[in-house]
């Protein structure tokens, strides 16, 4: 109630607050409450005028009484305790409920029993007054209550009702033989869902409509603050602020507190996207707006043909039956991109036949003169399950498919999968899986949630980032590796803020990563194009690591998750590292890549930093055994050999895949690969994501930019370098003080009198030839001259004597001539 009306030009309330103030709900309540305990008959002696009053009512409803009673207690206690919402979501079981009663007055009122209701005797009507006597009088109206009960219980077990009318039906069409019974049958079955269709469309437009004839208090609430902030209208106008919907609710403590506060810190709201609905808009905690589900397409219908199912899998269980194989379908599971056919194995049986014999000993003759014999079961044992999978080749022949795949046995499951291609395959769109209440509630239990795809059956694969902890990607090219890699960034995009989340993205093809490159999720100012850079990135990801270990061990805490919940006001955001393509980096530099990965791999999971990498050569030398030892988790897209798919997932079956994002999922909990159909974003798609978070409104908000971690890096580098190159063996001068006393010296020379191995020696060997102390090896000869100086400075003939003019001319090409004055 606006406080405006009350001011002291206006001490008299008009009729519409008088009205409004009446009609609180609670007030409401508390009459009904009230009148309910007043009805109930020999609870208050009341005045006469009004007593006549209730005992006519009692005559004409009898004991029902006592029931409306009990109802007008409890619409009051609902409407006191504010659980009015109730009645708008059930007014179906209200209305049906209702007529239940009115079945039930009409039943009462068969019995007239001799008993006395508050000085009311009921003995000349019925247990429910004349209106029970009056529902009875005839057989219309005894028809008719006996329909208040039929429609009743429709209302109130709508889909049991359906249940029990499609059971009987069918019952009385299989007894039941006469043609015209089971077209009338027909007709009152579908007459019958007309009806129950039409009461539910009635019911919901007039629970619409008392929704907005009474609307709820937070929206008034909400009308009152915005009229006491007319005067605001300009900063509302540079800054709007998103309207409060039914569901929002106001937060009266920060208004009191901005009311109490004279001058209260202005906070810049951030501009919204008035072009969506606002049931689209999603917000994050510490203010970020996440992107509409409408900049994502909405999918599109099924594009396969339809194809008997039954008739393949009478094909498949023909085909198995010539080959001596018993077996049934009990499961036919049609997904976007394959339609798996459970299929059970059924029993071998072996029979022994012995002719039929009579009393005498004599073989019975039929009459027609033929013998008769008897079978004997005498072994039953199950099929083999090696036997159907060696069939498969046959299956995929009958069912004229160029590949065909068969799980055995189906995780979970007593069957075996047999996984027939489908003619044309379905799109999986981003939006269907991430827009409805699954995804919404693996959200709120997961800290990386991203939505992969959808199984052979059609139900959405949902994964844990954050958990699996890092992910290994292969598969040969245009499988559908990048599209993958599109898509996890994309969902992982469009549910978190840049303050939750940071990307590092190595892209050594510079093409397939680049329509990222401007999103303020970047950890790092630019993408890693360079090969040479990657190895100085991967340490600055580690030197991160090492800091926010530092962190944790000063704070006690263990990971992540325990850092932000202790410290709300500072969380860290999660990290992701991706590369799209890893062979390229294993050529370069194999070495430090694969130790910084494994690193990474074994010590990064918990401070919030996840790898992802792909290849499109999953050959031993890309994906060694330490790499895939510390990724557990692993996509293997279609490949060209067996010995590929037995490198990703350690197991056949990728070879088969029919490419264009189809894919087995190895999760670490699961002991079998799962196949699912990955999800697809297009290029528009990416372009909006893009869009929206590079937009101006989140200028401001950009976190920065952690660059000084790679030039951290580098430095770091260099200085490895060069206080390896600076440094000398420890036996130098023990090499020094041996050949003073030599004319010439070898390899094996120092490896023998210094008792160390030949790469040692061979060192030492070209430190002296460095420090000019013995001359260039010739060609053929592993003997090398001693350099007899007194002084590096000051040399004589008798310093060089034994320098031969062909060694004098190799060591002044290999050396400055400053050596030899």
């Amino acid at each position: 109630m606006s406080a405006k009306r009350f001011n002291k030009k206006q001490p008299i309330p008009d009729i519409l607050t008088l009205l409004k103030f009446l009609l609180k709900r609670k007030l409401i309540g508390f009459f009904c409450i009230v009148i309910g305990i007043i009805t109930i008959p020999g609870i208050i002696t009341l005045p006469v005028s009004i007593n006549a009053l209730f005992d006519s009512a009692i005559k004409n409803v009898g004991i029902m009484s006592y029931v409306f009673s009990v109802i007008i207690i409890s619409i009051g206690l609902m409407l006191y305790i504010q659980e009015y919402k109730w009645f708008k979501f059930h007014m179906r079981h209200i209305f049906g409920l209702s007529l239940l009663l009115v079945f039930l007055t009409g039943l009462l009122g068969l019995l007239s029993p001799n008993i006395l209701i508050d000085s009311v005797n009921l003995q000349s009507s019925s247990l429910t007054g004349e209106f029970g006597k009056y529902m009875n009088e005839q057989t219309n109206r005894k028809i008719l209550w006996l329909l208040t009960f039929v429609f009743g219980f429709l209302l109130v077990w709508p889909y049991t009702s359906l249940q029990l009318t499609q059971k009987i039906y069918k019952v009385l069409k299989i007894y039941v033989t006469y043609k015209n019974f089971s077209i009338g049958l027909a007709f009152i079955f579908t007459l019958l869902k007309i009806i129950f269709k039409s009461i539910k469309f009635i019911i919901q437009k007039t629970a619409y409509a008392v929704s907005k004839l009474f609307p709820s208090e937070n929206i008034e609430a909400t009308l009152n603050i915005n009229i006491e902030n007319e005067s605001n209208k300009s900063i509302d106008e540079e800054y709007p602020i998103r309207p409060q919907t039914i569901l929002a609710k106001v937060d009266k403590d920060n208004i009191e507190n901005s009311i109490k506060n004279e001058a209260p810190k202005k906070v810049k709201q951030i501009k919204m996207d008035f072009e969506s609905s606002v049931s689209d808009w999603r917000h994050t905690p510490d203010g970020w707006q996440l992107p509409p589900l409408d900049v994502l397409t909405e999918s599109s219908q099924n594009t396969n043909e339809k194809v008997n199912n039954e008739a393949r899998a009478k094909l498949i269980i023909n085909t198995l039956s010539s080959f001596g194989v018993d077996a049934k379908v009990v499961e036919i599971n049609e997904g976007p991109t394959v339609t798996q056919f459970g299929v059970e194995p059924g029993w071998d049986i072996k029979e022994k036949i012995t002719p039929q014999l009579n009393s005498e000993g004599i073989q019975v003759i039929d009459r027609k003169g033929e013998p008769l014999y008897k079978k004997e079961i005498t072994s039953r044992t199950r099929i083999r399950v090696n036997r159907i999978t060696a069939l498969q080749n046959d299956l995929a022949l009958a069912l004229a498919t160029p590949s065909l795949r068969i799980e055995a046995p189906v995780p979970g499951k007593p069957i075996v999968g047999i996984e027939v291609p489908n003619s044309l395959n379905s799109i999986v769109n981003l939006k269907n899986l991430i827009d409805n209440q699954k995804f919404h509630s693996f959200k709120e239990q997961n800290n990386l949630p991203v939505a992969l795809g959808q199984g052979v059956s059609g139900e959405p694969l949902l994964i844990d980032l954050a958990k699996m902890p890092h992910l290994l990607i292969a598969g040969a090219t245009g499988s559908g590796k990048s599209v993958c890699l599109s898509g996890i960034i994309s969902c992982l995009l469009m549910n978190h803020s840049p303050s939750e989340l940071r990307f590092i993205l190595i892209d050594p093809k510079r093409v397939e990563l680049t329509q990222f490159a401007k999103i303020p999720h970047l950890a790092f100012s630019e993408i890693v194009v360079d090969s040479d850079k990657v190895v100085s990135t991967l340490r600055a990801v580690i030197n991160e690591m090492e800091n926010r270990y530092k962190r944790f061990g000063s704070l006690k805490v263990r990971n992540i998750q325990t850092y932000n919940e202790k410290f709300p006001d500072d969380p860290l955001p999660y990290w992701v590292v991706i590369v799209d393509e890893l062979a390229d980096l294993m050529l370069s530099a194999s070495f430090e890549v694969e130790t910084q990965l494994v690193r990474l791999a074994q010590l990064a999971r918990a401070t919030g930093i996840h790898l992802i990498i792909a290849t499109q050569r999953p050959s031993v030398d890309v994906i060694t055994g330490l790499i895939k030892a510390n990724f557990p988790t692993r996509i293997a897209f279609a490949v060209t050999s067996q010995i590929d798919s037995r490198t990703v997932i350690d197991s056949a079956g990728a070879e088969k895949l029919l490419g264009r994002g189809d894919m087995l999922f190895l999760s670490p909990n699961a002991q079998k690969p799962k196949r699912i159909q990955g999800v697809y974003v297009d290029d528009s798609e990416i372009e909006k994501i893009v869009h929206f978070w590079t937009d101006d409104k989140f200028e401001e908000m950009i976190p920065d930019k952690q660059d000084h971690l790679i030039i951290e890096a580098n430095i770091a580098r260099q200085k490895n370098e060069d206080s390896k190159n600076q440094k000398t063996d420890d036996l130098y001068p023990n090499a020094i003080q041996l050949i003073s006393e030599l004319e010439t010296v070898s390899v094996s020379l120092l490896q023998r009198k210094l008792r160390i191995g030949y790469p040692r020696a061979a060192r030492l060997m070209d430190e002296l030839e460095e420090t000019k102390k013995v001359s260039p090896a010739e060609k053929g000869q592993n003997l090398r001259k001693v350099i007899k100086v007194s002084s590096l400075n000051n040399l004589d003939n008798s310093d060089i004597k034994d320098i031969t003019p062909e060694t004098e001319s190799n060591y002044t090409n290999n050396h400055d001539d400053s050596i030899i004055s």
